[in-house]
């Protein structure tokens, strides 16, 4: 009996002292187990791939008379208001007929005009091409655009150089170029690559050039993304449409996984394994995202409110996945 009592008394022991085991290790294992990752300081882009609808501040001009045509500016030349683009020479051999570009000059709509002179009534650039939607496409109208409709028409543009003119016949059009604008639509997984106001570059079949986000406008699934710009650029008078790489950020930080980002008490930030392996809750500010990275300021930032916060360093030891 009394040894039974014995081995009870040894087994309560062990039993008592492996769960104590467990309880001090358990936290220890936990945090052996803890993926972490060390943080690296790198360059992080974000670029987005975008079909843009070119938008300009344009005026379709419209023959005065007939006969035969004498250009002095070239295509793409941009031109001082008082310069004369052309004259047209009066023939009697030039017989009158109907407007041979009758569909077209039908859809321009307030977008032409008839100027006797052929002189610039403003500086800009010049373009021999029209599409016919000179007056849908205007930078006051932008808002209403909607890609349904804007993406199921055909933007071929037509050469209006040409040997004589007839009445009314279009003859070239003067887009301003202090500002003209990209519109494009994008997911709604994108539309986080954008903020109204940033600046970004645009890499066009032809160089590049920089623009700035006016507007971000709700299209049903859609989201319509405007770039402002005042550079030059080539074919922006002649083309509609455009294919184009757009460089949205352009930061160097600390690059993370967006799954090693974690929110506490609204506050966007990382855990830090610190020299006593425990996880810490470190605010971070991110500078820029692409949907799966995000590009972190280092060592310190400033809130909102001007005050200098202490973030993650280079180095740190941060946990992968903290939630």
């Amino acid at each position: 009996m009394k040894l039974k009592r014995n081995i009870l008394i040894i087994l309560f022991l062990v039993i008592a002292i492996g769960l104590g085991a467990v309880i001090y290790l358990v936290p220890g294992i936990a945090s052996m187990l803890t993926k972490t990752m060390t943080a690296e300081y790198g360059s992080f882009q974000v670029i987005d791939e975008i079909e843009c609808y070119v938008v300009r501040d344009e005026v379709v001009y419209l023959a005065a008379d007939q006969g035969n045509i004498n250009y002095y500016i070239e295509q793409n030349s941009v031109i001082r208001k008082g310069s004369t683009v052309l004259e047209i020479a009066g023939d009697e051999t030039v017989k009158a007929k109907d407007n041979r570009f009758g569909e077209l000059t039908g859809k321009l709509g307030n977008a032409a005009v008839i100027h006797g002179g052929y002189q610039a009534e403003f500086s800009g650039v010049v373009s021999f091409y029209i599409d016919g939607y000179e007056n849908y496409f205007t930078p006051a109208g932008i808002p209403e655009l909607k890609y349904d409709e804007v993406s199921s028409q055909n933007y071929e543009a037509e050469n209006l150089v040409r040997k004589t003119a007839y009445f009314q016949e279009p003859l070239y059009k003067i887009c301003r170029n202090n500002e003209w604008h990209l519109v494009a639509w994008v997911d709604g997984g994108v539309v986080s690559k954008y903020q109204i106001g940033s600046k970004v570059t645009v890499y066009l079949p032809k160089g590049d050039i920089k623009a700035k986000v006016s507007n971000i406008i709700q299209d049903g699934e859609k989201w319509q993304i405007t770039l402002t710009t005042d550079r030059y650029y080539e074919d922006f008078a002649a083309l509609r449409t455009l294919d184009a790489t757009v460089l949205t950020s352009d930061y160097k930080g600390i690059v993370v996984p967006n799954e090693s980002l974690a929110v506490v008490d609204g506050q966007v930030g990382v855990y830090v394994i610190n020299k006593k392996n425990e996880k810490v809750f470190t605010k971070v500010k991110v500078l820029a995202t692409d949907g799966k990275e995000s590009c972190l300021a280092v060592e310190y930032y400033y809130d909102e409110a001007g005050n200098q916060v202490n973030t993650v360093d280079i180095y740190d030891e941060l946990v992968r996945r903290p939630n």
